[in-house]
């Protein structure tokens, strides 16, 4: 278990890495990203890393919308009442 003068130096050590007080707690990050956080009584470490996740649309996604695309084919409708018809097919 390391102390946090020892989590402090490594994670200085690392390029573009700054440290900031935020809401009494110990943040660092690079640019806009905190990506290491200490809890406020220092005991606890916290860390992240990167989504590997498809680009994000530039328009935000309402609650609840994504249930309104079929699962298979992504075509909009009244939620439940995708291809319920002969006459409806799905593309896929």
């Amino acid at each position: 278990m390391g102390t946090v003068d020892e989590v402090r130096g490594v994670a200085l050590s690392l390029p573009r890495t700054t440290e900031h007080l935020i809401r009494d707690r110990v943040k660092f990050r690079v640019g806009s990203i905190v990506y290491l956080a200490l809890s406020q009584d220092e005991t606890t470490l916290g860390f992240a890393f990167p989504r590997r996740s498809a680009p994000r649309s530039s328009r935000p996604t309402p609650p609840g919308s994504s249930s309104r695309r079929c699962p298979t084919c992504g075509s909009t409708g009244s939620a439940g009442t995708w291809h319920t018809s002969a006459a409806t097919s799905c593309a896929t």
